[in-house]
């Protein structure tokens, strides 16, 4: 890697470990969700790797960050809204394949899929299940 890419290489590690620990993931789903070697995200991780300009954006749209903390290397854990999975949607739950794909479809269609799974997960929601069952 070049030396002038160290520190960007640097920045964008520290943000994305930040959100994935953030969001409970292993750097093993990151990997499987990204269709990439854990390896090679582990990589990213520590800094020893760049992305992609497309990996670049999938991570973006996975970990719910923006570009701009992302290159900066801007992480406030506090203000963060970590991404919550429910088990079925792991890696390695029955989703796991389907969440693949998703992660490798267009960015207006993983924008879809995402807001979907984040009304279902509304929906689904213990605080609202048991609301529920008070009002009947």
């Amino acid at each position: 890697m070049k030396p002038e890419n160290r520190e960007l290489a640097a920045n964008i590690g520290t943000v994305l470990r930040g959100a994935r620990e953030a969001s409970k993931l292993t750097q093993g789903d990151i990997a499987v969700f990204m269709d990439l070697s854990e390896a090679f995200y582990q990589r990213i991780e520590t800094g020893n790797a760049l992305p992609s300009i497309q990996t670049f954006y999938r991570l973006r749209s996975l970990l719910n960050l923006s570009a701009d903390d992302i290159l900066n290397g801007n992480f406030d854990r506090d203000s963060y809204q970590p991404i919550e999975l429910p088990p079925e949607l792991k890696p390695s739950g029955q989703a796991g394949s389907l969440m693949r794909r998703i992660m490798r479809s267009r960015p207006f269609i993983q924008r879809i899929a995402f807001a979907l799974l984040r009304h279902v997960q509304e929906d689904i929601s213990p605080e609202k299940s048991q609301a529920d069952e008070h009002k009947g």
